[in-house]
């Protein structure tokens, strides 16, 4: 169908059965919708650099109380749910969404040419049975969680919060524990009870690098009960609810 394209949100043309709803600024970015009862809740959120594709169907975006940046782009298929919770920072960053979700947690930090997909792209089907091998996984990523450059996180990852994944690292169908440091192709955990903070040590002078040598804070270490609760469970409703409003009021209750 027809893309219908928003470039401000001060102009937002007709829309049909679409809706783009909540208080939101663009700067350099657009909004393109196709198909149709597609809703994106906005709210809090300033688009910066940024290209969402709508391409199709019921598919529903919440973002709250955040910067999505550089985005080129954020592809959203059939009956995807995405959802960006407070805190995001971003570099370059290209995903691709469909036959699962994708879920970013409070405080995400992602460098440069981050890749996030859902899906394979294509089917690949068993030359024996004739089903298809290769079905979309939703993507979890926790709270406080760092990819570094050129982190590429593939279908079925689950990043626990308070990780951290190294540079070109691949993630892909595995679950990782919260507090791990994570890298290699395919990605394995490296360290485990790690944790990180924003502080960049580089910029410190002599005396405060010295004093940032050890950092006694607890507020980013996680559990995987917690990883659980907040973040596969949430998984689990938004697949099985297709109310947009009970979406929304659920994602609210969790990020408060």
């Amino acid at each position: 169908s027809t893309m219908i394209e928003i470039t401000s949100e001060n102009k937002i043309p007709d829309l049909g059965t679409n809706k783009v709803i909540g208080n939101f600024k663009m700067i350099n970015s657009k909004i393109r919708i196709g198909g149709d009862h597609n809703i994106l809740y906005l709210d809090g959120v300033v688009l910066n650099n940024t290209t969402i594709n709508v391409r199709h169907n019921n598919s529903f975006v919440f973002a709250k109380d955040t910067r999505i940046s550089n985005f080129q782009p954020l592809i959203v298929n059939h009956d995807a749910n995405i959802v960006i919770m407070p805190g995001l920072t971003s570099g370059r960053i290209a995903a691709n969404i469909g036959d699962g979700n994708l879920i970013i947690g409070k405080d995400c930090m992602f460098a440069d040419d981050i890749f996030v997909q859902s899906h394979d792209g294509h089917a690949i089907y068993s030359a024996d049975t004739y089903k298809i091998l290769n079905r979309g996984k939703s993507i979890l990523i926790g709270d406080h969680v760092w990819l570094g450059r050129r982190a590429n996180i593939i279908k079925g990852s689950q990043i626990g919060s308070g990780s951290i994944v190294g540079t070109a690292a691949l993630c892909s169908n595995r679950r990782f524990n919260c507090n791990s440091i994570i890298g290699g192709l395919p990605a394995h955990v490296i360290r485990a009870r790690a944790f990180w903070t924003r502080t960049g040590v580089h910029v410190l002078s002599k005396v405060a690098r010295e004093q940032s040598n050890t950092c006694k804070n607890d507020n980013f270490l996680y559990t995987e009960n917690e990883f659980t609760e907040k973040f596969i469970k949430l998984d689990n409703y938004l697949t099985q609810t297709s109310d947009f409003g009970e979406k929304i009021e659920k994602i609210s209750s969790l990020i408060k």
